[in-house]
């Protein structure tokens, strides 16, 4: 080994240890930690590097080993953590029947219901239900009230909310302080909306799978129902509602699903008529023809009865002669036959 090799490379004191990658000569944790450093060093040993034949022993095998029976060791656990995952997914074969219910008839309101796995703080607070006896869906929703002024923002999440009752009705009796489920300690916060009026106030439904720092909202109407407000909508466990004293930018509000059909839906469409009255408009249609059409077509017609005519001569045992007319070959084998008549 060169002399040079046997000293540290940080500090030129004679080295005690080398790097497990790039070999380099150290004698102290500090000198490794400079190594790290300056050289952008890993320090971990490069175990798919290339060993010849003449420096392969029985380290180099015992390491090859260790290698393949540590990627062995990997994939097994990824399978158990697969199957681990499947088991605690909450797929339609999972759900209770309290849930199955309550996403079945979410698809007959049109509304796209997504549930979370289990131990989610959402998934776990979700309390909403169908009920078979009324046929009817209560809710759980989470409303956040913001305010510019003063950086206001206060979540509640509330239940057992009627899916026949209007945003308005809902929103008063979440401001109300006798009515209110709201603690008192956040209903202190919300005195500038319960100040104003539930119509001055702008509701939005917020928009599911979407980046957190780019979130985009649904503007609601106050007086629409909880039903008509959550449908042609994608919800994840329930709802989550803003209420803002001051609308949102552009950018931020989304188009409704149903603003959009609406749009589409004339353009699209087809007017049916009778036979009767299909006969009438194509009698029309020949009465307005011109006669200069009337022409064109005659003479199409005419040219296409000189081709099938040429078509049956040419397949024929004698071509017809072109520059005799067909007529007068007729009165010619007419004038013929007359004449062996006479004879």
């Amino acid at each position: 080994m060169p002399k040079d090799q046997t000293q540290c490379g940080s500090c030129s004191k004679p080295s005690k240890y080398k790097c497990p990658r790039c070999l380099a000569p150290s004698c102290s944790m500090l000198c490794v930690q400079t190594h790290k450093t300056t050289s952008n060093c890993s320090g971990i040993r490069d175990k798919t590097q290339y060993v010849s034949l003449r420096t392969f022993d029985s380290s180099q095998l015992a390491s090859d080993f260790a290698f393949l029976e540590g990627g062995a060791r990997v994939a097994d656990n990824a399978a158990r953590d697969t199957t681990h995952t499947s088991e605690t997914q909450p797929t339609h074969s999972k759900l209770t029947p309290k849930q199955q219910h309550l996403l079945r008839n979410c698809s007959s309101r049109k509304i796209t219901l997504r549930f979370m796995p289990r131990g989610m703080s959402r998934h776990e607070s979700n309390q909403s239900m169908f009920h078979i006896k009324s046929k009817t869906i209560s809710w759980t929703a989470e409303f956040i009230f913001t305010c510019k002024e003063g950086n206001v923002r206060v979540s509640t999440i509330q239940s057992a909310i009627k899916e026949s009752a209007t945003l308005k009705d809902t929103l008063v009796n979440l401001l109300l302080p006798k009515s209110s489920a709201i603690a008192p300690e956040k209903l202190c916060q919300l005195t500038r909306f319960s100040g104003a009026s539930v119509d001055a106030l702008f509701v939005y439904l917020r928009r599911e799978h979407v980046p957190a720092n780019e979130p985009l909202y649904h503007a609601l109407k106050p007086h629409a129902t909880i039903l008509e407000s959550l449908s042609k909508k994608v919800i994840v466990e329930y709802p989550t509602f803003l209420v803002c004293l001051d609308a949102l930018e552009e950018s931020q509000v989304v188009a409704d699903v149903s603003d959009v059909v609406a749009d589409v839906e004339p353009a699209n469409e087809v007017e049916v008529y009778s036979a009767e009255t299909a006969t009438r408009i194509e009698a029309d249609v020949v009465e307005n023809k011109s006669t200069a059409e009337i022409l064109d077509e005659q003479n199409k017609l005419e040219a296409d009865v000189g081709l099938c005519l040429d078509y049956v001569g040419a397949s024929g045992d004698t071509a017809p002669d072109s520059s005799v007319p067909l007529n007068d070959d007729s009165h010619g084998e007419v004038a013929d036959n007359s004449g062996q008549n006479d004879e």
